[in-house]
Order: C-alpha cells, then sequence, then structure tokens
C-alpha cells in the first residue's frame, strides 16, 4: 500500500467506520478497491489506531479501531455502524440542536466503474456479497460486507 503525497479535498459529509482489526481493514480496502493512506494513521498508547485515512476512488474515507468505552463498537458481523462526519461552521451550536443516541444508521455506497469486476474483488478478498447485483432505479447495486463484516453497497450508474 502506497502513502499519498497530495492532500485530498474534504467534502462537507463523508463515512467514518468503526472496525474491529483497524490495520485489517486499511490494508483489506487497499487490496479489494485501491485504497491508499493519507497520511500517517493515528496510533494511541494502547496501540489501537484512533484515527486512519484513506483516499478511494476519488473520495475520502476515515476509519479507527473500536473504542467501547467511549460507545464506539464495531459491528457485529453483517451489522452497521458508520457515522457520517458533517463538516460545521459552529461546533458547539451544531451539538446542542443535533439528537443524542437517535440510533441511525448510516451504509455507504461506493461507487464503481464496473460492478461485476467491483463484486469479484470483495470475494477474492475474503469480503462477502449480501445481495447479488440487482438492476434498480438508479442504477445497479449490490449489497457486500467487508473482511470484518461491516456492511456496505457497491453501485454502478
Amino acid at each position: 500500500m502506497t502513502e499519498a503525497t497530495d492532500t485530498i479535498p474534504r467534502p462537507a459529509a463523508l463515512p467514518y467506520l468503526c472496525v474491529g482489526d483497524a490495520r485489517a481493514a486499511i490494508a483489506w480496502y487497499a487490496d479489494a478497491f485501491g485504497a491508499v493512506v493519507v497520511g500517517d494513521p493515528i496510533v494511541m498508547e494502547d496501540g489501537r489506531i484512533g484515527h486512519a485515512e484513506l483516499e478511494l476512488a476519488g473520495g475520502v474515507l476515515y476509519l479507527a479501531d473500536e473504542y467501547p468505552e467511549l460507545g464506539l463498537k464495531a459491528p457485529a458481523p453483517q451489522a452497521v455502524s458508520v457515522s457520517l462526519m458533517l463538516q460545521v461552521a459552529d461546533t458547539d451550536t451544531a451539538l446542542q440542536r443535533g439528537p443524542r443516541n437517535a440510533g441511525s444508521v448510516t451504509v455507504p455506497m461506493w461507487t464503481v466503474a464496473d460492478i461485476d469486476v467491483a463484486v469479484a474483488r470483495v470475494r477474492e478478498t475474503g469480503g462477502t456479497v449480501l445481495q447479488e447485483p440487482a438492476r434498480q432505479p438508479y442504477g445497479v447495486s449490490a449489497e457486500c460486507a467487508d473482511n470484518q463484516g461491516a456492511r456496505f453497497y457497491l453501485g454502478e450508474f
């Protein structure tokens, strides 16, 4: 896996995965989809990765090991544990307005050029295809899980 040298633009919203083994997840996304680590992951004193950034198909994916003591737990296999990180001008005001522990779930969808190739890569690299590619009104999508069971969708539009 190579390290990116240029910074990539940060959108106003991006997915932030909580995983059971961040090092394994980084390696899997690099192998399966060519993700590239941006900068150095932040490694905490106890050895857990507190934050890592990946460039993935022109977008950004954040991930970290689980921190159950902070309420951040990796999903059970084929469950979902994704945060949506939003940039706001005034964090204090945004936190006062936002729901606390609302229990909402976000499942990311990755856009791919060839869904059949992407689904094959998921299988080849130890991921799981939960729903085969199917035609939808917006294109073709497939539901998958990475090597640790975190769900995501692939979409060809």
